[in-house]
């Protein structure tokens, strides 16, 4: 930015911090001072300790000796020095006591022309400078407080910042940062985070937009071809171009559908999860599957086709990354009357931890797909979409015995409605 910068944050924190360092040294050394010197308080003690040895001394004798001095320090718990015409007796206290510029003292006048001088142990004196030592603690503690809730309010807008990232990583690009007030360091990451995902927003909608484009401008020219290929001569030439064919129309199918999904065209019904995948497994010709249906309820809302789209994607990515000698690939689906677990177990090399959440993007092969040269990196994409329109998680685990583990959890009819979103890795 150009111009007048204003107070910066981390500037402000650094003098808030030396401020309340400056602030602690300065409550200590007047507390210290205050206990150690007497200064403003100890004028007002000393009146008060007066009076009491006035009232403490007002039974000894006129003629009094040892035996009362004794007394009067043990009943009363305090030293003792008695003068009297040149005469002096002394008792020491029952309590052990401080050094002479630690002890709180007074000398009242007594009978016979006396005077006694009382000297107050340890325990007394150290009440007074405990008292001061609770009140030092408890500004300190103010101080400290005062600059948390000072701090805290500097770094709100950081945690406002993490939110509108979290959000962003979950796709939500129309997220937009709170703007701090002013122009300091965290408000121009606000605007640096705005306009970052106003662009990669822009982006990924140009993207779909091309995507789209294309699939629909294939969809002709591929339709001709299929005519065309009925006038050429059965033969190898005709059964490679229809496999390719074949491939390419699978391929724009899958983009359509990621374009429907995208566009939110998915038309909720009422349906049997447990049906659907029933007639899947019993469709499929390539790979014996092991259907297991032990869910207590299986009936969700939901877009049959699109539904019907993702199991038969997530089986068939099973069976191109498992080979016929490994066990039978395991459909199993479990859960309770809330939320119903579609789980796709397969025998297969595994997918890595680091990668389980990348391959959830488009056009991303990891290189076990890259080696056995099948599909292009967009099945498990629109899986991923398909159960973020129905408000699903889907997500890979280790399977029960090696392998990969493909799980999807919906909310049944009588569930809680949103399980949770699958975010995209990048």
């Amino acid at each position: 930015m150009t111009g007048v910068r204003s107070f910066g944050l981390f500037r402000r924190l650094r003098v808030a911090s030396i401020a309340t360092a400056a602030a602690i040294a300065v409550l200590v050394a007047i507390t210290y001072g205050l206990t150690l010197f007497g200064g403003v308080i100890d004028g007002p003690v000393k009146a008060v300790l007066a009076d009491y040895a006035t009232v403490l001394v007002r039974d000894l004798p006129a003629d009094a000796g040892q035996a009362d001095v004794d007394r009067l320090a043990r009943t009363h718990r305090v030293a003792v020095t008695y003068h009297r015409n040149g005469m002096s007796l002394h008792a020491d206290s029952p309590s052990p006591t401080l050094p002479q510029p630690m002890m709180l003292s007074a000398t009242a006048p007594a009978a016979g022309g006396a005077s006694v001088e009382l000297r107050w142990p340890v325990a007394d004196a150290a009440r007074f400078h405990l008292a001061a030592l609770a009140i030092l603690i408890v500004l300190v503690i103010t101080v400290l407080a005062a600059h948390h809730v000072y701090q805290a309010r500097l770094l709100a807008p950081l945690r406002w910042l993490r939110r509108s990232v979290e959000a962003v990583a979950a796709e939500r690009f129309d997220t937009v940062a709170p703007m701090p007030r002013g122009d300091g360091e965290l408000a121009e990451v606000a605007r640096a985070f705005d306009d970052m995902a106003r662009r990669v927003r822009d982006m990924l909608a140009a993207r779909e937009r091309l995507l789209g484009d294309v699939s629909h401008e294939l969809r002709s020219p591929l339709t001709r071809i299929k005519v065309a290929l009925e006038f050429i001569p059965e033969g190898e030439k005709q059964d490679q171009i229809r496999k390719d064919v074949g491939i390419m129309e699978s391929l724009v199918a899958t983009l359509l559908e990621r374009e429907r999904v995208a566009r939110g065209a998915i038309r909720m019904t009422s349906l049997d999860l447990a049906a659907l995948v029933r007639s899947i497994v019993q469709e499929e010709r390539r790979r014996p599957l092991a259907l297991d249906v032990r869910a207590a309820n299986t009936r969700i809302r939901g877009d049959a086709d699109l539904l019907r789209i993702l199991s038969m994607n997530l089986i068939d990515n099973a069976i191109k990354f498992s080979t016929e000698d490994d066990d039978p690939i395991e459909v199993v689906l479990e859960g309770d009357e809330a939320t119903c677990l579609l789980r796709i177990i397969d025998h297969g090399v595994g997918i890595p931890e680091t990668d389980r959440l990348r391959v959830f993007d488009p056009f991303v092969r990891l290189s076990a797909a890259r080696e056995h040269g099948k599909g292009y990196g967009l099945g498990l994409d629109l899986c991923r979409r398909i159960a973020n329109a129905h408000d699903a998680r889907i997500e890979i685990v280790d399977g029960p015995a090696g392998g990969t583990e493909i799980r999807t959890t919906f909310s049944t009819e009588t569930g809680p409605g949103c399980i949770g979103r699958t975010p995209s890795s990048r």
